[in-house]
C-alpha cells in the first residue's frame, strides 16, 4: 500500500512568526488572504534587507498559491530562501506554515516568490552579493596550507559584486619557456570562483564545488604580478556562473575564464 508523503516545515528558523487575530478575519471567520500575503512580504523583505544591507522595495510577487485557510488563533510562521541575487534585486521564495490553535497540527498554508530591489544609495551602486560583511579574512586564513598558498595567490579586494586576487609570475607559476603557465591562470580563476561562490551563501548550510571551467589564454606574461577579477554572471539556488578576467601589471588581458559552481545543501567543509 502506497503512502502520500506529508511535507514538513523547513529546518531553518522562520523569518517571521505571528498569531492570527480576530481583527485579521473575514466575515466567515477565516483569515484574509491579503493579511497572510502581507506577513510573507514582511518576512521576505527582512531577508532582503539583511542581504542588501540597505533599504529595499517589493516590485513583484509571482507563483502565489493558497493551499489551506488560516484560522483565528493559528500561529503563522514564514520561512524564506533567497533564490536569486541580481545587481540591484533579490528574489526570495517564502513558505507560510500554520500551527493550528486547537490541535497543534502544522500545515503549509501558502507559498510564493517575492522580488525586491534596492532603493536609495544602494540602488545607485548595486547591492553587495556577499553573505558576510568581510570575506577576505576567511580566505586568507585558509589559503596557507593549500595550493593557493603554494602559488602565493592572495585575495586582495571584495567590492559589492566582484572579488580580486593577485599571483606572482615566478618559478612557481612559470612553464619551462619562462612565461606564465596556463594551468596557473586556471588555478587563479577557479580559486576566485570558488571563494566567490562560497562567500555568496550561508556556509553553515551550503558547500560550493566546481562543475566546469573553460579558459582562453590571450597573451603571455614573463614576470611581475597578474591580477584576477571575478564577477558573477548568474547566482542561482543550485548553480553559480562566474567570469574571471586576468590582467598583467599594464592592465592588459592575459586570460579570460568562466567557471560554473554547484551549490550543495550541506555545510561548508573548509
Amino acid at each position: 500500500m502506497s503512502t502520500v508523503e506529508t511535507p514538513a516545515p523547513p529546518a531553518q528558523e522562520p523569518a517571521l512568526r505571528t498569531i492570527a487575530m480576530p481583527a485579521d478575519a473575514n466575515a466567515n471567520g477565516d483569515i484574509f488572504g491579503g493579511w497572510v500575503l502581507s506577513q510573507m512580504d514582511l518576512a521576505g523583505g527582512s531577508l532582503a534587507v539583511q542581504r542588501a544591507r540597505g533599504r529595499v522595495a517589493t516590485v513583484a510577487i509571482t507563483g502565489m498559491a493558497f493551499h489551506l485557510p488560516v484560522f483565528i488563533g493559528d500561529e503563522v510562521s514564514c520561512y524564506g530562501t533567497i533564490v536569486k541575487i541580481g545587481r540591484s534585486s533579490i528574489t526570495v521564495h517564502i513558505e507560510s506554515w500554520a500551527r493550528r490553535h486547537r490541535t497543534g497540527e502544522r500545515v503549509r498554508v501558502t507559498e510564493g516568490t517575492f522580488t525586491y530591489v534596492a532603493i536609495g544609495a544602494r540602488r545607485a551602486g548595486g547591492m553587495a552579493i556577499w553573505f558576510d560583511e568581510s570575506p577576505l579574512d576567511y580566505a586568507r586564513e585558509r589559503a596557507a596550507q593549500s595550493m593557493i598558498g603554494h602559488l602565493c595567490i592572495e585575495v586582495t579586494e571584495a567590492g559589492d559584486d566582484y572579488l580580486k586576487a593577485r599571483m606572482p609570475v615566478d618559478h612557481r607559476t612559470k612553464q619551462p619557456p619562462g612565461v606564465l603557465h596556463g594551468g596557473a591562470s586556471v588555478a587563479l580563476a577557479e580559486t576566485l570562483a570558488s571563494w566567490g561562490a562560497a562567500f555568496c551563501v550561508d556556509r553553515s548550510k551550503h558547500h560550493c564545488v566546481g562543475l566546469e571551467i573553460n579558459a582562453n589564454h590571450i597573451r603571455p606574461v614573463s614576470d611581475g604580478m597578474v591580477t584576477g577579477t571575478a564577477r558573477p554572471i548568474h547566482l542561482g539556488r543550485t548553480t553559480h556562473v562566474w567570469e574571471i578576467r586576468i590582467t598583467d601589471e599594464r592592465d592588459k588581458l592575459v586570460c579570460i575564464a568562466r567557471v560554473t559552481m554547484a551549490v550543495l545543501s550541506t555545510a561548508m567543509q573548509y
